[in-house]
């Protein structure tokens, strides 16, 4: 897991960034490759962590905040000030399992809607961490 970015698990008054929602066109551009991870991705990603606590995200896409660029961040334990986000920049998904799991999501891009969704159960990807070190 990430641990080099440090920033608390809370609310701030004025978000960094702003969440666009279904219907902008941001939303249907293709995210680019990162070329290079520098202090710009780490604000980034120091800004879409600020924002996704603020919305009570679990999860925040650069593109959802109009930044055109492969670079997530994902927090399934948001209450664990202990428990660091995982940032993957320029993810790529290897392999999924063929079992799948049924749950319940939503999205910061479509307030207000949970729906139960098929995956498959486990998948392995290949990012590079806000260091720019590989990782899978």
């Amino acid at each position: 897991m990430s641990a080099t970015i440090q920033v608390e698990k809370a609310k701030v008054k004025q978000p960094p960034l702003d969440i666009h929602t279904l219907g902008d066109r941001v939303l249907r551009q293709p995210a680019k490759r990162v070329a290079k991870v520098d202090d710009d991705i780490r604000k980034l990603v120091r800004e879409m962590l600020q924002t996704m606590y603020s919305a009570d995200g679990i999860g925040l896409a650069a593109p959802q905040v109009a930044v055109n660029k492969q670079v997530l961040v994902v927090d399934v334990d948001p209450e664990n000030a202990a428990a660091p986000p995982l940032v993957l920049i320029n993810p790529q998904i290897i392999r999924t399992s063929k079992d799948l799991a049924v749950g319940q999501e939503g999205c910061l891009s479509i307030p207000g809607v949970f729906l139960d969704v098929v995956r498959p159960a486990a998948l392995e990807v290949s990012y590079k961490d806000e260091n720019g070190r590989p990782k899978s």
